[in-house]
């Protein structure tokens, strides 16, 4: 049976059970969103799936701003539908709605729930509300370890379990599905994504672990034309056939993420921290760590907040070998491709900024980042941080300025 129909079946079943409440609930949040980066040489962007970018002081809308609306339907006392809608500017779908959430919920006991259907893996502190800016004190969840990890919702099921251990409360997630991701280097399909995640919660503080593996194949990649072509017999590389068919995958990609989180709150002060480390069998997702910590200090209607973060990859050299008597253009070429394959767009950040709830409903924030590349100022790049080709002089630092209004209704 396939994943689709064991879903749907699995959904008729839920959906047959007897019906006692019927209600239905409404609500909807969003995001408008500027930002502008001030380097001449180097673009910004919030995220990598924003089409546009901003540099030399230009303000841009497109980043962070994001539309949702979402529709809950109480079936009975155990039984509940949830349909999400977002509307956001990025590659795959530029402002058309899209169906972010779509699933039917079952609490089978007080310990027990089940969720069948399109829905966030559950896996860090902001996965069910990477766009819900209201839920967060900064203007985005922190670029240095969620850029690293996908939001693309999953096909599949999400059996939890809560109950009391050690003294605090303890909440299990245990997810299977699928995916459906396009991206600027093709379209990615998930063959099979597994998660095991854990929320412990004990007074103040809470702690969270989750652990990920999932099967890609990407389709339709400018990197399957790349390969074929430096395949060619008596071509310029001497080892590219045997190098990609090890380093760079475009079928059969295997990930692992593994992310730990600590919360910690105390009077108006609360200290949060995460680290993810992902590993990879191919360059197109490659190896990378990630850390951030975040330290907020609620007073009256206003949070000032600040925090550092930083970014490493892992990826060994490619070691691609030029041909003799290869024209110096096409070996610089090659050369510079083994670089661009590495990603090594290591970079430390800092932010400081300010939020200020200005309604119960409705916050606005001023945020201000630093960032610095720590390793690779000259490969050409199109990440958050978008270095063009034939781009010269940049010296590793921009900064991010980002102004947002989040409201729920």
């Amino acid at each position: 049976m396939s994943a689709w129909r064991w879903i749907s079946a699995s959904c008729l079943f839920l959906a047959g059970l007897p019906a006692t409440a019927g209600e239905l609930e409404f609500s909807g949040f969003g995001t408008l969103s500027a930002y502008r980066g001030d380097d001449a040489t180097a673009a910004v962007r919030p995220r990598r799936f924003v089409v546009e970018s901003s540099r030399n002081g230009d303000w841009r809308w497109d980043g962070d701003s994001v539309l949702g609306a979402q529709v809950r339907w109480l079936i009975n006392d155990s039984v509940q539908a949830v349909w999400q809608l977002q509307a956001a500017d990025e590659v795959d779908r530029r402002w058309q709605p899209r169906t972010e959430w779509l699933y039917l919920g079952w609490t089978m006991s007080p310990a027990w729930s089940l969720r069948v259907g399109r829905q966030p893996q559950p896996l860090q502190q902001h996965s069910e509300t990477r766009s819900v800016g209201l839920a967060r004190v900064t203007v985005r969840p922190v670029s240095t370890v969620y850029e690293l990890i996908s939001n693309t919702p999953v096909d599949g099921a999400t059996l939890s379990w809560n109950g009391d251990v050690a003294g605090g409360s303890l909440l299990v997630d245990l997810a299977w599905g699928r995916l459906d991701l396009r991206t600027n280097s093709g379209r990615a399909v998930g063959r099979s994504l597994y998660s095991l995640a854990a929320r412990w919660q004990v007074g103040p503080a809470t702690l969270r672990a989750g652990f990920s593996r999932g099967g890609l194949d990407l389709l339709n990649s400018p990197l399957e034309a790349l390969g074929a072509s430096l395949r060619q017999p008596g071509g310029p590389c001497l080892n590219c056939a045997a190098v990609f068919d090890d380093r760079l995958k475009t079928q059969g990609i295997v990930v692992d993420r593994l992310t730990v989180g600590q919360t910690l709150a105390w009077g108006p002060w609360t200290l949060d921290m995460e680290v993810l480390r992902r590993n990879s069998n191919s360059v197109v997702t490659p190896s990378a760590d990630g850390w951030y910590a975040l330290l907020s200090h609620r007073w009256g209607a206003l949070t000032p907040f600040a925090a550092v973060g930083g970014t490493r990859y892992r990826e060994a050299p490619l070691g691609l070998q030029v041909a003799a008597g290869t024209p110096p253009n096409a070996a610089g070429g090659i050369t510079a491709l083994d670089s661009r394959l590495q990603a090594r767009h290591d970079r430390q950040i800092a932010l400081l900024g300010l939020r200020w709830d200005v309604h119960e409903r409705a916050a606005l924030k001023l945020q201000a980042e630093h960032w610095r590349s720590t390793r690779d100022t000259r490969t050409p790049r199109s990440d958050e941080i978008v270095l063009l080709e034939g781009s010269a002089g940049w010296d590793g630092r921009v900064n991010l300025l980002s102004v947002s209004l989040d409201f729920v209704f």
